[in-house]
């Protein structure tokens, strides 16, 4: 995404022996019932370690992009629904590299400031710019993304 975002992960890489990912996990009875498309959503979000990164992501890069999913579902989870967005909008990452992705993936820690029904924006880290993300985007691509919570667990991993 640019050369501040290499400072950004730089910063956070500093402070990658010592990161503790904020507990921060949505509480799956009070959200969803089960079998709905919320109710996957934060299960498998809630699943997920943030203190064990899957597929390439480092552990402070996993730990934000956890955090990010499960503050995404606290604030707009049911909104998202309700807007048409999809798993993959929202969730999706490239399984083969960290390159692109959907929503959460751009986040680096930032917050979404407004979720409609064609777009997303979201304030970029340590700035006060923002950025847009347009619902449907990745399935306009050639790449296959799946769900964050697909992505395989590192050698010697292993989620809660």
């Amino acid at each position: 995404m640019g050369r501040w975002m290499d400072l950004v992960d730089q910063m956070a890489g500093e402070q990658d022996e010592g990161y503790a990912p904020p507990a921060v996990k949505a509480d799956v009875q009070a959200f969803a019932a089960p079998g709905g498309l919320l109710g996957l959503w934060l299960e498998s979000i809630y699943a997920l370690d943030p203190a064990a990164p899957r597929g390439s992501y480092s552990v402070a890069r996993w730990g934000r992009m956890v955090a990010d999913c499960n503050r995404f579902l606290r604030e707009y989870g049911e909104s998202a629904i309700a807007l048409g967005w999809s798993t993959i909008d929202i969730f999706g990452v490239d399984p083969a590299r960290d390159e692109l992705g959907g929503l959460i993936w751009r986040l680096h820690g930032g917050p979404v400031i407004l979720l409609g029904d064609a777009c997303a924006t979201y304030r970029l880290p340590l700035s006060d710019r923002t950025s847009r993300f347009a619902r449907g985007y990745l399935a306009r691509l050639t790449t296959r993304f799946v769900p964050i919570w697909e992505l395989e667990r590192q050698s010697g991993g292993k989620d809660l």
